[in-house]
C-alpha cells in the first residue's frame, strides 16, 4: 500500500504510521543545518528500523544525524537506521 501526503517538514508531523521507505529527495538542500537536523529527527520517528531513507544525490545525513548509516546499492546510496 502506498500513501502520499503533503506535510510541512518544519512543523511537528501529523500522526503517521511507520514507513518502509521515505523519499526526501532534493529537499534538505534548501534548509539550514539546524532545520535539517530537526527534520531528520522527525524522520527517525516514522521510519521502520529496517526501512530506507532516500535523499538526493547532493544530500547526506553525515554530520547531521549519526543514527543513519549509508547503504550502497550499485551506484545509489540510501540510508537506514543503525
Amino acid at each position: 500500500m502506498v500513501d502520499f501526503r503533503q506535510i510541512n517538514l518544519t512543523l511537528t508531523f501529523p500522526p503517521l504510521t511507520q514507513m518502509d521507505i521515505i523519499f526526501l529527495r532534493n529537499v534538505l538542500i534548501y534548509f539550514e543545518v539546524e532545520t535539517k537536523r530537526a527534520i531528520l529527527s522527525r524522520i527517525k520517528q516514522v521510519l521502520k528500523p529496517d526501512g530506507y531513507l532516500f535523499l538526493g544525490g547532493g544530500e547526506t545525513t553525515i554530520n547531521l544525524d549519526d543514527a543513519f548509516e549509508p547503504v550502497q546499492f550499485g551506484k545509489a546510496v540510501c540510508y537506514k537506521l543503525r
